[in-house]
C-alpha cells in the first residue's frame, strides 16, 4: 500500500522545486493534451484536474481549450498556491483548488464531461475502484484523460535498492477501464534522462517528490553502495541513465 501521508509530504517539499526540475513530467502534461484535442477539442464546461500539483496539465489544458470551470484537485493544499497563480492568468475561466486524496472520489462534485490527471494515478492503491468511482462523477459521453507510467519507469532505481511501485502494462490498464470506458486512445514511450552522478539522480527525485516511494533512512554505507552499484551497472559514455516510461490514456464514458 501507498503510504499516503509520506506522499502528500514529499510531494508539499517539492513545491518550489518541481517545476524547474520536473522535465518529464512537463512534457507528458503538453502531449496528453495534444492528443486529446486531436480526439476532442469541443469546449469543456466542467473539468476535474485530478492529483494537480503545480498545475502543469491545468496549464496546457486551458491554453488549449475553452473551459467555463475548472477543479484543480491535491492531496496536498499546499498547492493551492499554484492554483491561486493559475487563476490570476485565467479570469474568463472559473477556477478552484479542492483538497482530498484523489481516491476519495465521493468527495467530488458530479456532472464533469472531462477528467484528466497528469502523472499521479501510479500513486493509487485501487485502480479498479477509482475508474468506478470516477465513472459515477462523470456525465454520459464525458472524457476521461491520463498519463501514468509503466513497468521500466525508474528501472535502475528498483534494480539496486529493490524499492519501486506496482506498475501495470498499458493492456492491464486498458483491460480494467474497458469494463467501465469507451477506449479511445492509448500510447506509450521511453525518455531517458542522463544525469553526471548518482547523487545528482537522488537530488532529481527529491526535487520532484518522486522519493515518495520508501521512507527509509539511508546510512553512509548504503549511500555508498547506491553510487558504486548505479555507476557499475548503468554507466555509459561517463553518463547515468534514468529510465521514465509514460503511458498515454483517453476513454469516454459510455
Amino acid at each position: 500500500m501507498i503510504d499516503k501521508i509520506l506522499l502528500k509530504n514529499r510531494f508539499s517539499r517539492s513545491i518550489h522545486t518541481y517545476n524547474k526540475n520536473a522535465y518529464v513530467q512537463d512534457v507528458m502534461a503538453g502531449k496528453l493534451v495534444q492528443f486529446l484535442v486531436k480526439i476532442d477539442s469541443t469546449k469543456k464546461t466542467k473539468v476535474l484536474d485530478l492529483g494537480c500539483g503545480t498545475g502543469l496539465v491545468s496549464k496546457y489544458l486551458l491554453n488549449n481549450f475553452k473551459v467555463e470551470k475548472l477543479i484543480a484537485n491535491d492531496i496536498s493544499e499546499d498547492f493551492s498556491l499554484c492554483i491561486n497563480k493559475l487563476k490570476e492568468e485565467n479570469l474568463n475561466t472559473k477556477i478552484n483548488f479542492f483538497q482530498a486524496d484523489l481516491e476519495d472520489t465521493f468527495m467530488f462534485e458530479k456532472g464533469n464531461d472531462l477528467i484528466i490527471s497528469g502523472s499521479a494515478l501510479q500513486w493509487v492503491n485501487d485502480i479498479e475502484k477509482l475508474f468506478l468511482g470516477l465513472k459515477k462523477i462523470m456525465k454520459k459521453d464525458a472524457v476521461f484523460a491520463f498519463s501514468t507510467f509503466g513497468k521500466n519507469n525508474l528501472q535502475e532505481i528498483t534494480k539496486i535498492t529493490g524499492n519501486g511501485l506496482e506498475y501495470k502494462t498499458l493492456i492491464e490498464i486498458n483491460s480494467i477501464a474497458s469494463k467501465y470506458f469507451e477506449p479511445l486512445f492509448s500510447s506509450e514511450e521511453i525518455i531517458t534522462m542522463t544525469f553526471d552522478t548518482p547523487i545528482d539522480v537522488l537530488k532529481h527525485l527529491r526535487l520532484t517528490g518522486v522519493n515518495a516511494v520508501s521512507n527509509t533512512i539511508w546510512t553512509k554505507a548504503d549511500l555508498a553502495f547506491f553510487c558504486e552499484q548505479y555507476k557499475t551497472l548503468f554507466s555509459k559514455n561517463n553518463k547515468l541513465p534514468l529510465t521514465f516510461h509514460p503511458q498515454y490514456l483517453i476513454f469516454k464514458n459510455k
